[in-house]
């Protein structure tokens, strides 16, 4: 599991302190939708892909399956790399 350049960038400005690792996963969830077809697609343990999406989780303060972890993911992304993100 290797992260990208976009991914090491948003793991240095995103105001939750997530690594990159978990930048990465987190964009891939977006991108296929499950755990399971970022595995297949990407060929990555699906384990290791819940692990980092719990752990993100935690960072952002959110707890159980809740959706508002890729809402918060999504919008601070789309809000010009976060430079406009209020929570």
């Amino acid at each position: 599991m290797t992260p990208t350049q976009i991914d090491r960038q948003r793991a240095a400005d995103n105001p939750w302190g997530l690594t990159a690792r978990q930048c990465y996963v987190l964009r891939l969830y977006c991108k296929h939708g499950c755990t399971k077809r970022v595995a297949a697609f990407e060929n990555i343990n699906s384990r290791n892909v819940e692990n980092h999406l719990c752990v993100a989780r935690k960072r952002m303060g959110l707890f159980g399956n809740d959706i508002r972890l890729y809402l918060h993911w999504d919008r601070w992304i789309r809000t010009d790399e976060g430079e406009l993100y209020d929570e």
